[in-house]
């Protein structure tokens, strides 16, 4: 109660004063836009091709994951939450993401048998720069909500890889091509779920499967907070 006399609850997104842990204000939730089905089955984008099963381009590139499923679309509200987290030091938004995904895919995780959530890590160089992973942050309050324990230093970064935004679909796959490694051996998992803040392309989802898959795993699954727009 003290901290909160000299500290109190702020939205994440425009700083009003608000109740204890709503994490946003009426406003700004509002401003959230959430992925409308039909999705495509691959990769969780919004189809806007009457008929189809799977987006454009999740009909020309294979994925080694099994799906992915987003929760917002990356416009403009989810764009400021983002920059919150990860350029603004607010860990509250990783908290606030963390629990829309458990609310929303919780029951999907624990129904494929997911028997471990792993955060897309950052190089050593760019998490000591910002103090943390924005994806570990979120995939820990996952874990915390849904019971599936979290494995922060199963994979890591071996290369320092441009932002994939700034890239097209060509240099994203080459960005992240190998700049993952397996850091525990003997670690027997099974159904794996990945995390991560933005599904793009899935360029660095496939980067990040793949040696998870040579290690051993039956499956590996995708979950981001947010998605660009579908086809």
């Amino acid at each position: 109660m003290l901290r909160e006399w000299f500290y109190p609850p702020k939205c994440c997104g425009c700083k009003t004063l608000i109740d204890r842990e709503t994490y946003l204000c009426p406003r700004c939730k509002k401003q959230l836009v959430r992925v409308q089905e039909p999705i495509c089955l691959c990769c969780g984008k919004t189809i806007r091709e009457e008929g189809q099963r799977f987006c454009h381009d999740c009909r020309k590139v294979y994925h080694g994951f099994v799906n992915n499923r987003s929760l917002y679309l990356y416009n403009g509200a989810a764009r400021k939450l983002m920059y919150e987290l990860k350029y603004c030091h607010n860990r509250d938004v990783a908290e606030f993401f963390g629990k829309a995904l458990a609310a929303e895919f919780g029951d999907y995780i624990r129904g494929v048998g997911i028997d471990a959530i792993v955060p897309i890590p950052l190089h050593r160089k760019r998490k000591r720069q910002r103090g943390y992973n924005q994806a570990e942050l979120i995939a820990n309050e996952l874990s915390r909500v849904c019971g599936i324990p979290v494995y922060p230093n199963l994979l890591k970064r071996v290369r320092v890889t441009r932002a994939q935004k700034e890239l097209n679909d060509a240099e994203r796959k080459n960005n992240v091509k190998n700049a993952f490694q397996l850091c525990k051996n003997g670690v027997k998992l099974n159904q794996i779920l990945l995390v991560d803040d933005i599904y793009t392309t899935g360029a660095t989802l496939d980067a990040a499967v793949r040696p998870l898959l040579e290690s051993g795993a039956q499956a590996v699954y995708g979950v981001t907070v947010c998605v660009g727009r579908g086809f």
